[in-house]
């Protein structure tokens, strides 16, 4: 029974670090869409009225952005992720639901 356990731990610890390249990538462009989108609102809560005009007009921008990042996480079944693109996605998750806490 121990080593059954044992084996399901290293396949684990195997799979951790086996995630594809893709799914790691689309998960690193969702971050890097939201790192842009906050700098972009905190520029914009901090803009005087002639900037935040300017700002404004790329605001339809940053909608479509969004909507398509959303997209394409929303397409991804959580069910079927590994146990390291489960970690990844989490982590990437957490990161950014930290930032946009901070947002000023």
């Amino acid at each position: 029974q121990h080593v059954v356990h044992m084996m399901g731990m290293e396949n684990m610890l195997y799979s951790m670090y086996d995630y594809p390249d893709e799914f790691k990538e689309m998960m690193d462009e969702y971050e890097a869409f939201f790192d842009k989108y906050i700098e972009y609102i905190n520029k914009l809560n901090n803009a005087d009225s002639m900037d935040a005009l300017e700002l404004m007009a790329e605001y339809a921008d940053y909608l479509e952005q969004y909507a398509s990042a959303m997209e394409k996480m929303e397409a991804i079944d959580e069910d079927e992720l590994n146990t390291a693109e489960a970690l990844y996605y989490a982590e990437v998750s957490a990161r950014i639901y930290q930032k946009l806490a901070k947002i000023e």
